[in-house]
């Protein structure tokens, strides 16, 4: 039956093209449009989503107020601070030390490699977050002085290596600095949803060891000097409201002459998940976005979807009386209202249909353009968790569904065969009464000459026709004005 239903829908489709157009365009761009918001809220939402400690991962952030005043909002913060906190705090688990490093120009063999952004980070840095390393040893990798991490990316457009394991061992040499750094592992590239973005990660204590470039003393256990980021990473099942209680006593043993100066210290811990989209802060080490941009395009897809519905609805309001022929047409032959509604349900889902797989589309299509009008990588917004896909097919399909289930029920043999034995009645009796007209003695039929303008020919053929429960009365009559033969007299 629902073959019938989707026949008879495709042919009304193609009677009135510039309906079907409008209707399918309009839903289409729509669906496009809100698609296209939803991925960019989604990539900003899904920012340093990928680590696996993220729920205890957290980053110290400071205000520095000085004579009452607040004089600084930051996420820089002294050095030794994170080192401080895992030996005063038991639920402090592991610390990490984070610096941009300035680098301009890197020699390798007889190459010169330019704008690579590089940071100084702890050994902890790779255990607390999740980056890859595609070769090399996570753990001792950033321990020695003069080690150096390089990106996939780096390793095989900018060094030329096939195989970028090959390069393990190798010696790099900064333009800023006289010793060597050695190629101690090679990362995988880092996530375009990272909040971090880096090309070499260099071992922090190549900052501050006699050993190193540097001699930076204050990069090693400084409070005077905020010039560094730390993150810290929590046990299990710790609450950073109770960590951040016991700062207090923090401040007052490490900070002992800020009260008579007036400067006040007040640290606390920000959620990493918060970092990008929930900052204020000053002196951020990467880019930022705003929970509430990201929101409020979340509602304007909304109304677009909205929109584009409403503007379907409305065609099909204005088609309704265009309409109205049809349906008493298909009334009289013998359909019924949940026939009709079948009917008009499956011309529905299949405009939806064509409506969803072209927006789908111009959606993948206008992509790569989308990405370069907000400033992402296009594979930033390329999304292939099934998942995802299937949630966001349920948001447009299950009130479809839900409709449809609604009026279509459950098939039922017994009713389908109860109706076949109705329909067959009803057809037996339609042929008797029509038979019984024909075979009426010429006397017993009422004469022309008394009928009014109408001239009905039979004024009660009546068929009483069984259609859900309910008994139709279908009068047969004729306005033709022609003169009927009484017979012989």
């Amino acid at each position: 039956m629902f073959n019938i239903y989707l026949k008879s829908a495709w042919r009304n489709l193609l009677k009135h093209k510039f309906f079907s157009f409008i209707s399918v365009a309009g839903l289409a761009i729509g669906l496009c449009a809100c698609i296209l918001i939803i991925q960019y809220a989604n990539v900003e939402l899904g920012v340093d989503r990928f680590h696996t400690k993220l729920d205890n991962l957290y980053r110290v952030v400071n205000d520095r107020y000085q004579q009452g005043s607040l004089v600084q909002h930051s996420t820089m913060t002294y050095s030794g601070i994170g080192q401080a906190m895992k030996q005063e705090i038991p639920e402090v688990e592991a610390y990490c030390r984070v610096t941009p490093y300035r680098v301009e120009v890197i020699s390798w063999s007889d190459k010169k490699i330019a704008d690579q952004r590089a940071m100084a980070v702890d050994a902890s840095f790779l255990s607390m977050f999740t980056y890859t390393l595609l070769a090399g040893d996570k753990q001792t990798a950033l321990l020695e002085p003069n080690s150096i991490i390089v990106s996939e990316k780096m390793a095989r457009e900018q060094m030329g290596a096939k195989e970028p394991q090959s390069l393990l061992g190798q010696l790099l040499v900064f333009d800023t600095d006289s010793l060597p750094y050695k190629i101690t592992g090679i990362s995988k590239d880092v996530p375009g949803n990272s909040q971090l973005h880096f090309d070499l990660l260099i071992s922090y204590v190549s900052l501050y060891s006699n050993n190193g470039n540097n001699q930076w003393a204050i990069a090693d256990y400084d409070f005077t000097q905020p010039f560094f980021w730390q993150y810290i990473q929590l046990k299990k099942g710790a609450d950073h409201k109770t960590v951040e209680r016991k700062f207090a006593a923090l401040n007052k043993k490490y900070f002992p002459k800020a009260a008579a100066s007036g400067t006040r210290e007040i640290f606390y811990l920000q959620p990493l998940q918060k970092a990008y989209l929930y900052s204020d802060f000053e002196y951020e080490i990467g880019k930022t976005g705003s929970y509430r941009i990201v929101w409020s395009l979340l509602v304007i897809a909304l109304f677009i979807l909205v929109l584009a519905w409403v503007n379907y609805i409305n065609l099909s309001t204005a088609r309704s009386l265009e309409r109205a022929k049809e349906v008493g047409i298909r009334k009289v032959t013998g359909a019924s209202r949940l026939q009709l509604i079948k009917q008009f349900l499956t011309e529905s889902l299949l405009l939806n249909a064509f409506g969803i797989l072209l927006g789908f589309a111009i959606f993948r299509s206008s992509l790569p353009l989308f990405a370069r009008l907000i400033g992402r990588n296009l594979a930033d917004l390329q999304t292939y968790d099934s998942r995802y896909w299937i949630t966001l097919l349920l948001i447009f399909l299950v009130p479809v569904t839900l409709v449809m289930h609604r009026f279509w029920g459950l098939p039922d043999p017994q009713a389908a065969m109860m109706q076949q034995v109705h329909f067959m009645k009803n057809v037996s009796l339609i042929g008797a009464c029509c038979l019984m007209a024909e075979k009426t003695p010429t006397s017993l039929r009422p004469d022309a000459s008394s009928t009014m303008s109408t001239n009905l020919v039979f004024s009660a053929i009546v068929c009483p026709v069984m259609t859900n429960g309910r008994c139709d009365l279908i009068l047969s009559s004729s306005s033709d004005s022609r003169e009927i033969d009484p017979g012989p007299k």
